[in-house]
């Protein structure tokens, strides 16, 4: 049996040879190519992408392992992430987004933490980076 290739001390990757079927990662990748040129055309991954990269396990890359999560590193993030971008920029930016924002939810008390993560540490999180701006005006059509 082949050797799990280590892409970084962080980053373990099924071993080589093994089916991109066997390796969510990479059956993440290889579905996230095929369906590239259609996700720019349409603005968006399409559901079974989206759903390839969170069997993955990338949004539950920075959960605490209290919750279920990975708990890794960000150098473990960045290999997983620049082997995804090789197949579609797309995938790999919303998978990088949704494990980013998992590490800021790990912040959280847990009595928050318990609720963004109590179905699965898998749960993709679209958190605001910048506060919001700008003045909200109250008008008389609404």
């Amino acid at each position: 049996m082949a050797s799990p290739v280590l892409v970084s001390p962080d980053t373990v990757l099924a071993p080589a040879g093994t089916p991109a079927a066997a390796d969510p990662l990479m059956a993440a990748a290889a579905l996230a190519r095929a369906d590239a040129a259609r996700a720019d055309a349409r603005g968006r991954l399409d559901p079974a992408t989206v759903e390839a990269l969170t069997r993955s396990g990338l949004p539950a890359h920075f959960v605490p392992v209290l919750r279920g999560g990975a708990e890794s590193t960000f150098t473990g993030l960045l290999d997983a992430v620049a082997l995804l971008a090789e197949h579609c920029p797309s995938a790999a930016w919303c998978a990088a987004l949704w494990a980013a924002h998992g590490r800021f939810c790990a912040y959280l008390p847990e009595e928050g933490q318990r609720e963004i993560w109590r179905h699965s540490p898998r749960t993709r999180i679209a958190a605001a980076i910048a506060p919001p701006c700008g003045r909200a005006r109250r008008r008389a059509d609404g």
